[in-house]
């Protein structure tokens, strides 16, 4: 089985990669500050989206009838989107908090999952989008 991504611990600090010891510990709090801003901003997002997408239910004119049978593709994508994101939070803030006590637990099936939820929240984003717009231009 080809692997891209290495056995055994990661480093979770970006200068405490390849680095022996504790020099590096630490500086990947600006990183998951980031990391936790972008995510959730893109929950918001995602979330007022389901909001506006919900008003397209309760109307009753033609075009909103129309709209209402193919409005569930983008609906669903940004519901996804807000299960990936919070799953992607909890898990990078649980993750980043057992590295903190201990390096070695931070190994590639959490780095492969962390980085999986955070990708999927934003392809769903995007993929909602995309569908939404389409859906109203077609």
């Amino acid at each position: 089985m080809f692997r891209l991504t290495p056995k055994g611990p990661y480093a979770l600090d970006p200068q405490d990669a390849g680095a022996k010891g504790q020099k590096g510990r630490g500086t990947f709090e600006p990183h998951n500050k980031n990391y936790l801003e972008v995510a959730k901003l893109v929950l918001s997002v995602a979330s007022a989206s389901i909001g506006a997408i919900a008003l397209f239910f309760f109307r009753a004119d033609a075009i909103a009838q129309g709209l209402q049978r193919h409005i569930a593709w983008p609906l669903s994508f940004f519901v996804f989107c807000v299960v990936y994101g919070v799953g992607f939070i909890g898990l990078l803030v649980w993750r980043y908090e057992k590295y903190c006590h201990r390096p070695e637990s931070y190994t590639r099936p959490w780095y492969v999952a962390s980085t999986s939820l955070g990708f999927s929240m934003l392809i769903c984003l995007a993929s909602g989008y995309a569908a939404f717009v389409w859906i109203l231009l077609h």
